[in-house]
């Protein structure tokens, strides 16, 4: 395979993970939708392709081409992929935030992790929340100026709310605005592969660990009792 054409077969799955997202939501809930859910599903469609963007290990301010995709820095490469890939500099500058709290959160606890220690006591400790999955959906929002510019000015930012009379910031997180930012910044990354050849030859080292994780011996990985099971069900089939 060319190197052309490994980058086509690469966008292609990309977008096909883009298109799963914008699936999620264009779909149609009865009661409110699934927040955290639609809030993790973005933020891991997006680390495989920031991982392809940054394969690279810091240690000690020294940075390295790692020997697995699991040895990149999932923040650091959702930092570099937010700051250089999306036209927002919100992402870039708020990055950290997103990732650890939101992403990690979301996919470690199924919840946004609490920020304690803020040095403002009025707030108490304050925790940061506030996913917001828009009634609007990515088909109909071009087509609606105002409702997207009132999303995309309250996308990463915070806010006030009152919880048991004491008043509280919170984060707010919109999947619709960042699911259109995604598929921008995804553009924009394509574009600098096929226009620069460090960014390309990067991508190609950080592709090639995506292809060979996703090739893993899972042999060594089952018990013995499992393998036995799925050997018997294949050969019954």
């Amino acid at each position: 395979m060319t190197d052309t054409q490994t980058i086509d077969e690469a966008f292609r799955l990309f977008l096909l993970s883009l298109d799963d997202l914008r699936k999620i939501l264009e779909a149609d809930y009865n009661g409110p939708g699934p927040n955290f859910l639609v809030a993790e599903a973005a933020l891991a469609v997006t680390e495989p392709i920031a991982k392809t963007y940054f394969p690279f290990v810091i240690r000690n301010g020294v940075q390295t081409p790692p020997n697995t995709l699991d040895n990149i820095n999932a923040k650091e490469a959702a930092t570099h992929f937010f700051e250089d890939c999306f036209s927002n500099i919100r992402y870039g500058q708020v990055a950290y935030l997103i990732w650890d709290c939101f992403r990690n959160g979301h996919v470690h606890l199924f919840q946004p992790k609490k920020v304690i220690n803020v040095p403002l006591p009025q707030y108490n400790n304050s925790f940061l929340a506030g996913i917001h999955l828009s009634g609007t959906k990515p088909s109909e929002i071009t087509n609606n100026i105002s409702q997207e510019q009132l999303e995309r000015s309250e996308h990463l930012r915070f806010d006030l709310t009152t919880i048991n009379r004491h008043q509280r910031p919170f984060f707010r997180f919109s999947p619709l605005i960042y699911y259109l930012d995604l598929v921008e910044a995804v553009q924009s990354f394509r574009n600098m592969v096929d226009n620069d050849s460090i960014v390309k030859q990067n991508f190609l080292r950080g592709y090639q660990l995506l292809v060979d994780a996703k090739r893993m011996d899972f042999n060594n990985r089952l018990r013995q009792t499992e393998r036995d099971l799925i050997l018997t069900e294949i050969q019954n089939l």
